[in-house]
Formats: structure tokens, sequence, C-alpha cells
């Protein structure tokens, strides 16, 4: 696209196929693009024009020598070619070229443009047909990634045995299809499916010999551009010096891909692979080997994680006698390395396929997570109140002891240390924290009582008696919630039921009470019955109260200013707002008894951990998985 003209080169001439003055439609509005090819040892060379897929349907191409040097070098035409007859009659107007008798080593010139003032895409295959006979088999040492052509330049070749099932023997004529003639191309047997139409002939086969390094070779074969879609067929063999062949695979043919599967093959001993047109089609194919050649190469090791250490073994094949790892000298077929980074290391092999060889492997390092944790390395909780840590900087993460969460929540006893693994692609790093533990503070000496006379507040709680860390404060609250003191007596207040709460110097807390200052000749302590001792949220309890004075008021208090004239309290879906202690005192005549109290308790709801019995978390589907739960006391 885009190329224009090329002057100071002679007009083509006498292009093979074409017609009239046979310039191939040469003129001065004509589009030409130029290649270098070196000769190589066989002196020979065969270039194919791809099959048209929507490009340059009409083509033409010439070689040239160059002799003298620019700018005015001597173009001379060695061949050209308009027209080819192509299987088929779709491409018959792409050209081919057949060079033979050159000098290895030589360039010669490929100038290739499209009939007269055609443009477009167009795709070129250069090869040179070695393997034509089965005595130049091509010995490939790894048959894993080879492409090739069943090229117009390569021709008939049936030495010894070899046939097709529907050719006679000696004269080789192709039978009506369906009459199985004997021949070993095409035939089924304990080796593997045939040719069961029994119309295999030979029309351009060319040949490859491996060495087996199993008792089987798997082979897949991809296949494309062909020229009349009838595809390739192909068939592995035994034989000795190319006679008395005898199939040791199936037999396949296809123009899209197929598998060969050799069976019953002697390690170390030689097979051939032939490979013909069906038809005489062209095509390109590549060979994928799964199992069963020699391949020269040292095997992929998965990646590893950073400071791991993994074994590189280079190939023993046959007849190898000497390795020399290139990073360390080493001159086994085994080495163990511990690459830092990505790296590819290097093993000079002798012997592999007759040959010395410099292979190589890649060892992929992946970086190791760095874990942190967002408490740091040491936190301290008080006594009996869980405390959350996390870990960072990884995908999934596992506790010990604990649970495989991200975030878990602890409450140890004693001072503990808590490790984290996290792992992200298969890499680990650990991380860990100590939690001490604070004592809460403790009531050493419960406070001595004061009465109070009725409606005053002369009544005191004095000589308490708490141990903790210092500084310690004091809160004394009413049953209402009522702030009434923050020293450690409570003095001047008046009967009634009252709580200490105590924080000492690691902020660690505790709550003491109820204590009842009473009023002399006050009524008694009524009491409180209450429906249920276990609640949970949402539920709807009731506290009952009397007094065994039947002229006795009562009245109720309780948190967040609750307060209440009704003997019964009858709690509707209660909240965490509603915890804490309710309190009931009777009066009589002025004079108020003694309190009772309640304290309303909502049980928190478990916390549930769900784990994977492995630590999984993705599964393939229909395959088996296990959850444990853990947290509650049923399920």
């Amino acid at each position: 696209m885009g190329a224009t003209a090329t002057v100071g080169v002679p007009t083509p001439s006498t292009c093979v196929g074409g017609s009239g003055a046979m310039i191939g439609g040469w003129n001065v509005s004509s589009k030409d693009v130029w290649f270098k090819i070196v000769i190589p040892s066989s002196g020979n060379i065969n270039i194919t024009a791809k099959p048209n897929s929507g490009g340059i349907s009409d083509g033409v191409m010439a070689i040239y020598s160059i002799s003298g040097a620019c700018p005015t070098p001597t173009f001379t035409q060695i061949s050209c070619s308009d027209d080819h007859n192509y299987p088929g009659a779709l491409n018959d107007a792409l050209p081919f070229i057949s060079l033979t008798g050159q000098v290895p080593g030589t360039t010669v010139y490929l100038r290739y443009w499209g009939f007269s003032t055609a443009s477009g895409l167009f795709g070129l295959c250069v090869t040179t047909a070695t393997n034509d006979a089965c005595a130049n088999a091509l010995e490939i040492c790894d048959l894993n990634g080879f492409s090739a052509s069943t090229s117009a330049a390569y021709t008939p070749d049936r030495p010894g045995n070899m046939r097709g099932n529907n050719e006679l023997a000696v004269t080789f004529v192709d039978q009506i299809d369906g009459v199985n003639t004997g021949g070993v191309f095409g035939q089924a047997g304990s080796w593997g499916s045939g040719n069961p139409a029994f119309d295999v002939v030979i029309d351009n086969n060319s040949w490859i010999k491996f060495v087996a390094s199993s008792t089987t070779a798997v082979l897949n074969v991809a296949i494309g551009d062909c020229f009349k879609n009838a595809g390739i067929q192909m068939q592995i063999f035994s034989g000795t010096n190319c006679a008395s062949f005898v199939p040791v695979s199936n037999y396949q043919e296809s123009n899209t891909s197929f598998v060969i599967t050799a069976n019953s093959l002697v390690i170390g001993n030689s097979y051939y692979l032939m490979v013909d047109g069906f038809g005489g089609d062209i095509c390109n194919y590549t060979i994928s080997a799964q199992s069963g050649v020699q391949f020269t190469d040292i095997p992929d090791v998965a990646p590893i994680c950073d400071g791991a250490s993994v074994l590189l073994t280079a190939p023993a094949g046959t007849g190898t006698t000497t390795y020399d790892w290139q990073h360390n000298g080493a001159t086994t077929q085994s080495t163990t390395v511990t690459p830092g980074t990505t790296q590819t290391y290097y093993c000079e092999v002798t012997g592999i396929c007759g040959h010395k060889q410099m292979l190589d492997v890649t060892v992929v390092v992946k970086p190791n997570p760095v874990v942190t944790i967002t408490q740091g390395a040491v936190i301290a909780t008080c006594a009996g109140t869980p405390i959350n840590i996390t870990g960072n900087g990884a995908t999934t993460y596992s506790w010990n002891p604990g649970t495989a969460n991200q975030t878990i929540s602890v409450s140890p006893a004693i001072a503990t240390l808590y490790t984290v693994t996290g792992t992200t692609n298969g890499c680990t790093d650990t991380e860990s924290i100590t939690v001490n533990v604070n004592p809460v503070p403790t009531l050493t000496t419960a406070p001595t009582s004061v009465p109070s006379n009725c409606s005053a507040s002369t009544g005191a709680l004095n000589s308490v008696a708490v141990s903790g860390t210092n500084p310690i404060t004091y809160s004394w609250t009413n049953a209402g919630g009522t702030v009434v003191g923050t020293t450690q007596n409570a003095t001047g207040i008046p009967a009634g039921a009252y709580f200490l709460t105590v924080i000492d110097g690691n902020s660690c807390s505790s709550n003491f009470g109820p204590f009842t200052i009473i009023n002399p000749g006050a009524p008694g302590a009524p009491t409180i019955t209450p429906s249920d001792l276990t609640n949970c949220i949402g539920s709807s309890p009731s506290f009952v109260g009397a007094s065994s004075d039947p002229t006795a008021t009562l009245s109720w208090t309780g948190p967040n200013g609750f307060s209440s004239a009704l003997s019964t309290i009858n709690f509707t879906n209660i909240g965490l707002t509603d915890v804490g202690n309710y309190c009931l005192v009777a009066t009589v005549a002025g004079c108020t008894g003694p309190a009772t109290c309640e304290n309303l308790v909502i049980i928190s709801p478990p916390t549930i951990d769900i784990v994977s019995a492995n630590g999984d978390t993705t599964i393939c589907l229909n395959s088996n998985f296990t959850l444990n739960a853990s947290g509650g006391s049923t399920y």
C-alpha cells in the first residue's frame, strides 16, 4: 500500500504463465516492493504466494541479481512468474518461483507487484525443499513449534513400501475411491485409526525424522492458508533406511487442525513423520509437540517467591556428555538457584542431537507482600475488653491464634503474641503484635452506709477502698444516672440506691453497686419481679414492683432520665438505650425507704466467624467446599 514504480530497473520479461508481452502487466503506474533473500546451503529456494484473502488476487514477482554499486547498480533478471497452476482454481493468477542451482550465501532480490496497477495486501512463503525425499528427511531434535508448508516444490516420493491406501504397488495408479490397495499410508491398525474412505494418494509429500523420548508421542497440528481447502494428511511410521515402513500413529487429514498420537514407540529410536498435501493442496502448518519427542530445552519452572529456591535441570538426551551452567560454572545436570529478581539462566549442553547447544530457562520471581499491623507492635487492653487488630499489605490473612480474617477481635486473659500471615499471589509475609492485658480496678473495701433522714440529704457512703493503677478517679451516680459525687466517699446524699464507677491510670474501669442509704422508719425495700432475665434486642420484658405496705406509693427511676409512678414497667421493643439499672422505692407519709434495683440486660448477638476448612476463597464448579462457623452455641 502506498508503493510506487521503481525506476532504473529493466522491464520484467518472460514472466511464466503470462500472455502477450509476458511482462506481468508492468507499466509506469505499477506499484512494486522489494525483498532481499540469502541463498541457503542447498542452493535452492521456493517462493509461494499466500492464497488470496481479500488482498492482491493477481500478483507478479521477479528475481534479480545485482552487480555494481549504488546509485547505479546493474539488475539482471533471473526468473519471473505471472500466473501459476496452483491447487484449485481460485489462486491461479498468483505467482510461484522455484529457483535452483544458486550459490549458497549470495543475495538475490525479490520484486513483487500487482498485475498492471493493482495494489493491496499480499503474503509470501520462502522455503527450501531439502526434505523432498525420505533419504534427506529433516532431522529435528525439537518438533515443538516447527512450521513448514506442503510447497508446490515438493514431488511425490514413495521409497520402499510407501504408498497410499488407494494406490497400486509399482505403478502407484490411483484407484476408485473405496478400494484398499494395502498401501501403508492411511491404514488403520493397533497403532490407531486410518482413512476409512480409502482415497489416500501421495502428491507432494515431505519427510521429517525425530527421536522418541517416550513410548507415546502426541503432536497437535494447526493448519492454515490452504489453496483449495483440502488440507494436509499426516502419519508417523517406523522404518529402516527409508524402507519397511510400519504405521505407529493414527492417520489424520484436515484443513484446520488435528492431533496425531503415536504408540508403542521405543525410546531413543528414530521415526518418520510424513506430511502430504491432500489432493496436492498447499498449506502452511505448525506442530506443537505435547509429549514424546526430544525437547532441547530446560523444562520451565513455576514462578517462585522472593527468597525461595528452585531446582533447574537440563535435558539428558541421547549421548549427552557435558553441562556448563553459565551463572556459576556448575557442570552437573541440575543446579539450585535463588534469584532475587526474575532472571534467565543459561546452560551449554554438549551431545543433545549430536550438537552443542546453549539452552535457557527463565525463573520468574514474584514479590512477597509487605505485611503491617495497623495497631503497631505492642498494644494494651483492659481485662475483659475486646480489641481489634488489623493486618495490611496482602490479599488474604491468617492469624495465629485467630481466624482467617484481615481484622480479628481479641480479648486475651494474659499478655499474648498474635502473628498474622499475609498472602498475595502465593507469596507470604508475617508480622506480630503483642497484646498486653491491664487489670481492672477492684473494690477491696465496700462502703459503709450512713442513713439519711426522711426527705433530707444527710446520708453518706464512706470508707471505700479500691485497688488499681494510679491516678484513680471516682464517679457516684444515683438510680437515675445523675452524678452525685466525684470523690472517694459520697456524702450529703438522700436515701436511695447509688453506683460507683472507678477509672484507673490505664483507663480501665469497673462499676460497683448498688449501695443503699435508708431512711429510718421508712417502709422496707420493695420487691421487683422481672418477667425474663435473658433479653434480646427487640424483646418486650416487664418489671413488676410491690411493697409490703399497701399504703406505700412506688416510684421508679432508671437510665436516661427514666421515671415512672406505676407499679409495673412494661418495655416494648427494647434496644441498647434501655440497658441499665432500674430502681424502685416505696414512700409512706413522706419517708422513702431503701431502693431495690434490677439490671436490665440485653444479651448481645453472637459474633459469628465463617471460614473455609482449607482457607479457600475460590472453588471450581461442582467441587466440594467445607465451611466452619464459630462464635455461637447452636447453629
